[in-house]
């Protein structure tokens, strides 16, 4: 990744003079340099911070020679942790994942240290985790490398303050609605409620790629079915696919090997628990890769399972994403048809901007907004 990319991430972290901030790289020794352009960059902000690297490697070696009787990582070890504000994993593979060749013998151990470390870290203020560019990550999403490579960079190179600007737009504007209904195929009709829930933004402070608000629906309201041409079910496809609700619940879709799989979900990761709308401009294609998709500009995404870390009360120890374009209804007033969003929140947010760069002694500057 190059610099001028790293200051543009950074920048949208919005990090704080007073932010101790934990940078893990979750990569080998090729990942150095990066990990240190984003340390210096995080310093250019007046932050401090710590760095670790987790290698594959470097963990297989170090758990194959401790002995037995030896804890290396006991509970002092991790009060090293204790001022950290800020986490931010650097992902060139999937993070606690061991090497091929970790000893089975001394499996249990290292489990006990990542729950440990993520005990340690989870009650943190800001926790950012952002893929880097390789192979595996590219292998993990199903998308060739060269077009993940190509599409995530392009991703990440999004206008963070109108990105922001234009959650916090969609934000004011939903502040306060009841209700959402969801149009697909012209006759597919799914109503939503989230009377007394909180939209919530992700524009530059949590899973990158950034660019979507989302909501907790109220847990027991989905009422109706979805239709999606082709939708991705945990990086299965699935082709004309409906899915039908009641009283929250995902009851049954139209794909009898979808249905088995939905069968063995843990508990309650079949309720409807997210609604949400891509806002990223420079995501433009679906791949079926969840973390493109839900972030692309004018996609809808509904989710499964867990919802209690932004407002809901679904406990799960599961979270899924499902991506699809269609009409949605907030309040009875238009907001997208089919994954365009309506010209009068485009109107809007444009006038917004206009009237920003106007000269404070304009006359428009008395406008009310």
């Amino acid at each position: 990744m190059n610099k001028m990319l790293i200051a543009n991430l950074v920048k949208s972290m919005e990090l704080k003079r007073e932010d101790i901030v934990l940078v893990q790289l979750w990569g080998e020794n090729e990942q150095l340099g990066t990990l240190d352009d984003f340390c210096v960059e995080i310093a250019s902000w007046g932050a401090a911070f710590i760095k670790l690297q987790h290698s594959r490697l470097l963990y297989k070696d170090i758990f194959e020679r401790t002995p037995e009787d030896a804890d290396c990582y006991t509970e002092d070890y991790f009060k090293v942790f204790e001022p950290v504000t800020v986490v931010i994993d650097l992902m060139a593979y999937q993070p606690a994942v061991p090497h091929p060749d970790f000893p089975i013998t001394k499996m249990n151990s290292y489990k006990r240290y990542m729950r440990s470390l993520m005990t340690a870290l989870a009650s943190k203020e800001t926790f950012i985790q952002l893929r880097l560019p390789t192979i595996e990550m590219a292998m993990e999403s199903g998308v060739a490398y060269p077009k993940f490579s190509r599409m995530l960079e392009n991703a990440y190179a999004v206008d963070y303050d109108d990105l922001k600007d234009r959650c916090e737009t969609a934000i004011s504007r939903f502040k306060g609605t009841k209700s959402i209904e969801i149009v697909t195929d012209n006759q597919h009709t799914l109503t939503l409620s989230v009377e007394g829930r909180e939209w919530y933004k992700d524009a530059g402070n949590g899973d990158f790629p950034s660019g979507e608000v989302y909501i907790a629906p109220l847990e027991a309201s989905a009422k109706g079915s979805l239709f999606m041409k082709e939708a991705f079910f945990e990086g299965t496809s699935y082709r004309e696919l409906i899915l039908v609700f009641s009283d929250g619940i995902l009851a049954s879709t139209n794909h009898d090997d979808l249905n088995d799989v939905i069968e063995q979900l843990p508990e309650r990761a079949n309720v409807l628990c997210e609604f949400g709308i891509g806002l990223n401009l420079n995501i433009d294609e679906l791949t079926g890769f969840p973390v493109f998709d839900e972030k692309a500009y004018g996609t809808c995404h509904i989710g499964l399972g867990m919802n209690s870390l932004f407002g809901g009360q679904n406990h799960c120890a599961y979270h899924t994403d499902i991506v699809f374009k269609g009409d949605v209804s907030i309040d009875g007033k238009r907001v997208v048809s089919n994954g365009e969003l309506v010209d009068e929140w485009i109107e809007k947010h444009n006038e917004q901007e206009r009237l920003k760069l106007m000269p404070s002694s304009s006359h428009y500057s008395g406008i009310s907004m």
